[in-house]
């Protein structure tokens, strides 16, 4: 029967949040994003990010991301994202994130 209204509102708050950081310049936004917690560890999200980092390279193409648990910031920082600004979100620490064009 769908969300209550304070999912709603919360889910709304969050993408706004989400959306004001976004940078002004020209780019892909990836996420959000996530491999299961038990397939995680086998290099699923590294074959993604690869992936997805070698067709934007191709295009001349930025790359934004939001991240909200600090080891998935060195996870990104492997693949050439910087933070741009780290600020809470509903509570939740959050780190805005771009890998300029390749």
């Amino acid at each position: 029967m769908g969300n209550p209204l304070p999912v709603t509102v919360s889910l709304l708050r969050w993408t706004r949040a989400w959306a004001s950081e976004d940078p002004q310049e020209a780019h892909w936004h990836l996420g959000p994003v996530a491999v299961d917690r038990h397939l995680q560890g086998h290099g699923i999200g590294t074959a993604l990010l690869r992936t997805c980092c070698a067709g934007m390279d191709g295009r001349g193409s930025a790359v934004y991301l939001e991240a909200d648990q600090a080891a998935n910031v060195t996870f990104y920082e492997r693949f050439g994202f910087r933070t741009l600004r780290q600020c809470p979100v509903l509570g939740v620490p959050n780190w805005f994130m771009l890998r300029a064009a390749g």
